[in-house]
């Protein structure tokens, strides 16, 4: 965190840059967005990009993000690769349009917060059952 910060010190950006640390309020920030800029170097399935398409925001986002996020037209891929001018006209296209959620796209495509925290518990419960011995006297 201390090397981005003084990056943000040398470039005198402080005023246009916010570090918000771990946050619960992820999808109140989203609102505030016109676009959602994800140049990550390795992510594994960016659960970040399925809470922003659910927002209706257009995420511009590194080729390195795996095909699987890809759930609305909002995902616009850029090479991770690609100069910053390149970056910066994939963002400034993508500014202008007609914002809606897409909750229901984010639903069937199986992502329904209430259902996968439902299979997520089934799971954890499935696994805490196998390494207890088949005991259900689960401890918390």
């Amino acid at each position: 965190m201390r090397h981005i910060r003084n990056i943000i010190d040398e470039y005198g950006i402080n005023g246009y840059v916010t570090l918000l640390g771990v946050c619960k309020n992820v999808d109140e920030w989203m609102q505030a967005f016109d676009v959602f800029l994800f140049p990550s170097l390795y992510e594994g399935f960016g659960v970040v990009l399925i809470e922003a398409q659910d927002a209706g925001l257009k995420c511009v986002i590194s080729d390195t993000i795996v095909q699987e996020v890809d759930i609305t037209d909002l995902i616009v891929r850029c090479r991770l690769d690609a100069s910053i001018e390149e970056w910066s006209e994939a963002v400034l296209n993508q500014a202008k349009y007609e914002r809606r959620g897409r909750e229901d796209d984010i639903r069937a495509a199986g992502y329904a917060v209430e259902e996968t925290a439902d299979e997520i518990t089934k799971m954890y419960l499935e696994v805490i059952y196998k390494n207890n011995g088949g005991c259900r006297n689960y401890k918390f």
